[in-house]
């Protein structure tokens, strides 16, 4: 598989904070973030549901399966490595399954997109019905489209930005597990529907 990336683009990998939120043990606060990024748009998840065989005796497991975009999703807390983009590519290709790789936090960065071992730059939008999809980039859509996502838009920035201020604490003392109730979320939704441009 042809990528550009290269060893002195790379970041330094820092540490991962394991962090219990939504009733689930994540291996780290940026996974908890694009959770809570999905459960904003109310979005179905399964966390780490499924492990892919891969040549030469490796597993891989990625974070999260989106049951109705059929999409497995593999967070990074940097720039994907060229092994990580091999791993994706593999699962496309091998198991016949969307993927998508993206780095930092939801709304941050551009992804790669894998199906049928084919490699595509994307960024998330909702579709017409507000479900989450990807874009390729570059992908030409009609004026109506257009049109109609940016009021669909706003809905997403919200979600980034619910993702985006969301605090852990790291002992509750109340025995949740630190992150926004429902209601929480619900009144989040609430007020930034207000919001104007």
């Amino acid at each position: 598989m042809a990528n550009n990336i290269t060893g002195s683009d790379m970041e330094p990998k820092q540490k991962s904070i394991p962090t219990r939120f939504a009733g689930l043990d994540l291996a780290s606060r940026l996974e908890a973030r694009w959770v809570a990024f999905l459960r904003y748009l109310k979005e179905d998840y399964l966390y780490e549901s499924l492990r892919f065989h891969l040549p030469g005796a490796r597993w891989y497991r990625p974070d999260l399966y989106l049951p109705r975009p059929r999409l497995y999703l593999e967070i990074k807390g940097r720039v994907p490595t060229p092994d990580e983009h091999e791993k994706c590519w593999l699962i496309s290709l091998e198991q016949s399954v969307n993927i998508a790789i993206f780095h930092d936090l939801p709304g941050d960065s551009v992804g790669w997109f894998y199906v049928a071992g084919q490699g595509h730059r994307v960024v998330w939008r909702l579709d017409h019905d507000d479900n989450l999809a990807l874009d390729l980039l570059g992908d030409a859509r009609s004026e109506r489209e257009c049109l109609m996502g940016q009021f669909r838009f706003l809905k997403l920035v919200n979600a980034f930005i619910t993702a985006r201020r969301l605090r852990f604490d790291h002992s509750p003392d109340d025995g949740s597990d630190g992150g926004p109730t429902d209601a929480e979320l619900d009144e989040a939704r609430r007020k930034q529907g207000k919001l104007t441009f």
